[in-house]
């Protein structure tokens, strides 16, 4: 999917920061929230490719909590009996974004080797330093 630019805004945080706001006013932007969550998506898709390269994303009001952005791969969630699968990629992010606590989600299946979390866990401080550190 293609990423939609609202108002020209160019950082994670930026998205973040306009979907939260969406999120006050929910009946009146929703569709603003919408492409805000579109954004997170794609920076975090494109973040994520190099180790996980079948990941996609979409958007949804799935639970009437705002709208999310889902995680999903086909390949990890094939795999997931896989006793190397331990760490749970959505617990991942939301330690170096609490901030996307409630915008990004995954399936508890979406886990990943220690290999895989070490690149994941690497790759988010990098973005983290890069989006707070401006």
């Amino acid at each position: 999917m293609k990423r939609k630019n609202p108002d020209k805004i160019t950082s994670l945080r930026d998205h973040i920061n306009a979907w939260r706001k969406c999120e006050r006013k929910r009946n009146k932007i929703g569709i603003h929230q919408t492409a805000f969550a579109m954004n997170i998506g794609y920076e975090l898709t494109e973040l994520l490719k190099p180790i996980i390269p079948d990941i996609d994303w979409s958007v949804g009001d799935y639970d009437e909590c705002g709208h999310e952005v889902h995680l999903q791969s086909r390949a990890i969630e094939a795999d997931r009996e896989n006793p190397e699968r331990q760490f749970c990629l959505q617990t991942l992010i939301e330690h170096y974004f609490p901030e996307l606590c409630f915008i990004v989600e995954t399936e508890p299946e979406l886990r990943l080797t220690a290999r895989e979390a070490d690149r994941v866990i690497k790759a988010l401080e990098k973005l983290r330093q890069k989006e707070y550190l401006k």
